[in-house]
C-alpha cells in the first residue's frame, strides 16, 4: 500500500488523505518499477558467488563460508582477516562469517571490496540503551511519539530497549567475543544536556556524559573504534516545545543548540572517537510536524527502495 499520513504539508500533490494502490495510477507504476527493481537485485545477488547477508540497517554484505581445515581445527576467521580459536559445540548452528584475504593482483579481497574497507556494527541511542529516565535524561521526540497511543506496535517504546545502560560492558565483551574491530553508536542529545529553564537553552549533564565517557573509554579499551553520530532523530522534546525543533525554517536558535552541542561532544568525547557523523540518513530523516500527534516524528518515507539504484 503506497500512501502517507494525515500531514500538515501535502506529498507529491496528495491531501490529508491516505491514497491507497489502486486509487491512483501513478502509485501503481511506482510500485512496479520498485518490483522489477527488486527483482533485478535478487537476480544480480544470485549471480555472486558469495552469500549475502542483509543487515537492519539495509545493507547488502557479502560474506563467505570460513575455511574447512580452519573450521576442523575451531578457528574462525574475522573481517579484519585475523584467526581466532572460537569453536562452536555442536549444539550451536554455524554462522558464515567474512574473510578479508587479499587478492594477489587486484589488491582487493576474495569478495571484491577493497583491502582498506572497514567492517563493523551500528546501533542508535533510542534503540538500545534504555535507562530514559536515568543519568539526569530528559525526554526526546521519540519518548514523546512512542507513549502516544496507536503509534507503535503493540505500544512498544524505549523505556528499556536492550538495557545498554546497564549492560554496555557485557556488550564490549559480545563485541570482543566476535572480533568486532569497529562500532558505529550515537549520542543521545537529551542525556548529554539538559534544558535550563533560566538561561533559555541546554547545558552540559554531567551524570550523562559521564556515561558516555565510561562506555568510549571501555571500547577503546577493548580495541574498538568508535564512530559516532551527533544526532540519530531524538531531538530533545524542549527543543521542539521551546523553539519549534527542524522543520521550522530558518530557526537560527537551534542551529546555535546544535552548534553548541557538538562543540561539547568534540570536547569531552573526542579523543576517543575515530569518526564522527552529524546527522543519519539526513535525506529521509528530518522531522516533520503531524497533525494527528502533535509531536515531531521521522519523515515517512515512500518506496525507500528507490535509493538503491
Amino acid at each position: 500500500m503506497l500512501g502517507y499520513e494525515e500531514s500538515d504539508r501535502p506529498l507529491f500533490g496528495l491531501k490529508r488523505r491516505s491514497a491507497g494502490i489502486w486509487e491512483r495510477p501513478w502509485a501503481l507504476v511506482a510500485a512496479s518499477a520498485v518490483s522489477v527493481g527488486g527483482l533485478l537485485m535478487l537476480a544480480a545477488f544470485a549471480s555472486n558467488a558469495s552469500m549475502y547477508v542483509m543487515t537492519n540497517h539495509n545493507v547488502a554484505v557479502p560474506v563467505e563460508p570460513v575455511d574447512a581445515k580452519l573450521a576442523d581445527a575451531g578457528q574462525h576467521v574475522f573481517a579484519d582477516g585475523s584467526v581466532h580459536s572460537t569453536p562452536l559445540s555442536s549444539s550451536q548452528d554455524e554462522v558464515p562469517v567474512m574473510t578479508m584475504e587479499a587478492k594477489a593482483d587486484s589488491g582487493k579481497c576474495s569478495n571484491g571490496f577493497p583491502k582498506d574497507f572497514i567492517w563493523g556494527l551500528g546501533t542508535a541511542a533510542y534503540q538500545i540503551e534504555g535507562g530514559t529516565s536515568l543519568s539526569g535524561r530528559q525526554p526526546s521526540i521519540w519518548d514523546t511519539f512512542s507513549h502516544a497511543v496507536g503509534t507503535t506496535y503493540a505500544g512498544d517504546n524505549g523505556d528499556v530497549a536492550c538495557d545498554h545502560y546497564h549492560r554496555w560492558r557485557e556488550d564490549i565483551k559480545l563485541m570482543r567475543s566476535i572480533g568486532l574491530k569497529h562500532y558505529r553508536l550515537s549520542l543521545s542529545w537529551s542525556r548529554v544536556m539538559n534544558w535550563d529553564a533560566a538561561l533559555g537553552h541546554m547545558v552540559p549533564n554531567e551524570e550523562g556524559i559521564a556515561f558516555y565517557r565510561g562506555l568510549l573509554d571501555g571500547l577503546k579499551k577493548a580495541g574498538i573504534s568508535a564512530y559516532v553520530t551527533l544526532y540519530h532523530w531524538d531531538l530533545p522534546q524542549v527543543l521542539h516545545d521551546e523553539m519549534g525543533g527542524w522543520h521550522t525554517p530558518e530557526n537560527s536558535r537551534m542551529h546555535d543548540e546544535f552548534e553548541r552541542y557538538a562543540t561539547l561532544a568534540f570536547e569531552r568525547f573526542g579523543d576517543s572517537v575515530t569518526t564522527w557523523f552529524t546527522f543519519n540518513e539526513v535525506n529521509q530523516g528530518f522531522p516533520r510536524n503531524t497533525r494527528r500527534t502533535r509531536v515531531e516524528r521521522p519523515t515517512r518515507r515512500l518506496a525507500c527502495w528507490l535509493r538503491f539504484f
